[in-house]
């Protein structure tokens, strides 16, 4: 899983000063049309009815190898008319509005999402890795 810089940051602040790091126990998981990169967000869905999801910390199995997936279904509210453009990257962020990005998923394949749908990953869909 690409870290976002702020994200990278405080892990590496606290390997290099020997404090533990806890991640937040919820954070609140945004779709974003343009591709992200470690330093610039992604550009978030603005269509009607959308608003980020939140997401309890916990909602991943590790596979013990360095990669983590949703344990459960993770489903956005129905879009009331067609988003942007696709869904190119779901990022993790502190805030349901603005916030600090923590990290980011380019999709393998782009989602295209048209009123009356709900934007939605399957369990396992979402996988982060370290490799």
């Amino acid at each position: 899983m690409p870290a976002a810089a702020e994200w990278a940051h405080l892990i590496a602040d606290a390997a290099a000063n020997g404090t533990a790091f806890q991640g937040p126990a919820t954070v609140y998981l945004s779709l974003v049309i343009t591709t992200p990169s470690k330093t610039v967000a992604g550009t978030e869905v603005t269509a009607g009815n959308y608003g980020r999801k939140t997401f309890a910390q916990s909602g991943w199995t590790n596979d013990g190898a360095g990669s983590l997936s949703n344990t459960a279904d993770v489903a956005w509210l129905t879009a009331t008319v067609d988003y942007d453009d696709d869904i190119l990257a779901v990022e993790a962020w502190s805030a349901a509005t603005n916030g600090t990005r923590y990290w980011y998923l380019i999709l393998a394949t782009p989602k295209t999402i048209v009123a009356g749908q709900t934007p939605k990953f399957l369990a396992g869909d979402l996988v982060w890795s370290a490799t």
